[in-house]
């Protein structure tokens, strides 16, 4: 069987550039040729032990209000509980528009079966044997492990394999508008919905990555201070939410001064904004209100 591993990736720092070598050392051990599409140029040593390489800068991710991922939380303010929403970029059409352009690239090639990896899968013995005699069409199921629990989730875009002709329907069926538009939920039920008009094996072993990918850290999605750990702070263009206090605190807004024990609601209209610390000195926060790094929104919790 003429089979090609194609790799995506987006190996940012040198952990997981190593996790890279490491899963190509894998197959080429193993006399696999390897294709790796990449949206950051990768260094001599990896490029001279590929077959093939596609560099795609643009990355297209997408935000507010095209397309994001919204989190949220509810806090009281007031005997009113207010919705915190942090509206964060869609990553799920820049790996979508990377099989589209391996899709395109590999027209040119003659191979008979395209698997596909994310770089940082956890490769295992039971998946090599398996995609060594492939017999059709392979999907998997990824295990997300996320807060001490454990999430199963179908289908996995760590691990899958197509033949050559529905390989090439599928990657043409990619439409980054339908993907805007749609209403699902992420890349994966994305491509689960395209599924529906192709048949498939699943692979019997769960498939795990190595590397857990996350935009922001969570203690960051709904907290904007990271000075210290005295209060929280939500900042959008109308409004500030200053709650969660760890003590009570004498703050200097716009020059008036008042002990803060409860959460407290402010309008987006400050020009100077501080607390006094344990030596009573007058710290500045203003610099704060301008650390959202996302769209933001404050509503009612109905």
């Amino acid at each position: 069987m003429n089979n090609l591993f194609c790799i995506t990736s987006h190996c940012n720092d040198e952990d997981k550039i190593e996790i890279l070598k490491k899963n190509i050392n894998i197959l080429k051990n193993l006399g696999f040729k390897i294709l790796v599409a990449s949206h950051i140029p990768l260094c001599d040593k990896i490029l001279s032990s590929i077959d093939y390489f596609i560099y795609d800068k643009s990355n297209p991710i997408l935000y507010y209000p095209e397309r994001y991922m919204d989190f949220w939380k509810t806090v009281e303010v007031d005997k009113k509980f207010l919705k915190l929403n942090t509206y964060l970029p869609d990553y799920g059409w820049t790996v979508l528009n990377q099989y589209k352009k391996i899709g395109a690239f590999c027209k040119e090639l003659n191979y008979d079966q395209y698997t596909f990896i994310n770089y940082d899968i956890q490769l295992t013995q039971e998946m090599l044997n398996k995609i060594k005699h492939p017999s059709g069409n392979i999907m998997s199921n990824v295990k997300w492990s996320r807060n001490d629990s454990n999430i199963v989730k179908f289908p996995s875009l760590l691990f899958f394999s197509f033949t050559s002709n529905d390989f090439f329907r599928f990657s043409s069926l990619l439409n980054k508008q339908d993907y805007i538009d749609g209403t699902h939920t992420d890349s994966e039920s994305y491509v689960e919905n395209l599924l529906h008009s192709f048949e498939y094996e699943i692979f019997e072993e769960m498939v795990e990555d190595e590397y857990d990918f996350k935009v922001v850290e969570d203690e960051n999605i709904w907290n904007f201070n990271t000075d210290n750990n005295y209060f929280e702070l939500f900042v959008t263009n109308e409004n500030i939410i200053i709650y969660n206090f760890k003590k009570s605190i004498k703050f200097n807004i716009n020059g008036e001064e008042g002990v803060l024990t409860k959460n407290k609601k402010l309008d987006n209209n400050i020009k100077s904004i501080g607390y006094y610390d344990e030596d009573n000195i007058l710290v500045s926060i203003l610099h704060l209100l301008d650390n959202k790094k996302f769209h933001t929104t404050i509503r009612d919790d109905e």
